[in-house]
């Protein structure tokens, strides 16, 4: 669980400390509020790509902090176990980009890759944004090759197979008047 989130020269933030209540957190407000900075600063520690725009104007780096409480963590607990960079009940991501977009992570003090920093993320939080749902509702055809698999015709093969026959037969007399 997401215990405290700390926010330093990221985009258009100067710097912002979050410390979400326990339990499910949702972040909502108008348009321009920031919402989607404090995702994007969180998502940074979690391993998101990072370039240079991040770092606000006229600073050389951006820092972003996060803290997580991993006592009720099991999966989380054992990854940062079986790497040797467990710290108790606590897990600290924290991420900085500098102005020539260079950037590092760390977990908990340690500089840690980034593919292994996404791997720790996806134990530690899950974060849905605003229509992610509909993709859920977006027809989508299985490729070629999987009709091909399952030996079903394709649409209108099982009409043309049925018509074969009598486009191949002589044209019948037509009964005049």
């Amino acid at each position: 669980m997401l215990t405290h989130l700390s926010v330093r020269h990221f985009a258009t933030v100067d710097q912002l400390e979050l410390e979400p209540e326990n339990g499910l957190t949702v972040i909502s407000g108008e348009t321009g509020a920031g919402k989607s900075v404090i995702i994007d600063a969180l998502g940074l520690t979690l391993g998101d790509r990072a370039d240079s725009s991040i770092v606000r104007h006229g600073h050389d780096r951006a820092e972003v902090l996060a803290t997580f409480d991993v006592s009720n963590n099991l999966a989380a607990r054992q990854w940062l176990a079986e790497r040797e960079l467990d710290d108790e009940e606590q897990c600290l991501l924290r991420r900085t980009v500098r102005a020539d977009g260079r950037s590092r992570a760390y977990v908990n003090g340690t500089p840690t890759p980034l593919a292994e920093v996404r791997e720790l993320g996806e134990r530690l939080i899950s974060i849905h944004s605003q229509h992610e749902h509909q993709a859920l509702l977006k027809k989508r055809r299985p490729p070629p090759a999987a009709g091909q698999l399952c030996r079903r015709p394709r649409p209108g093969q099982q009409r043309a197979r049925a018509l074969a026959p009598l486009a191949e037969s002589p044209p019948r007399p037509r009964r005049g008047p």
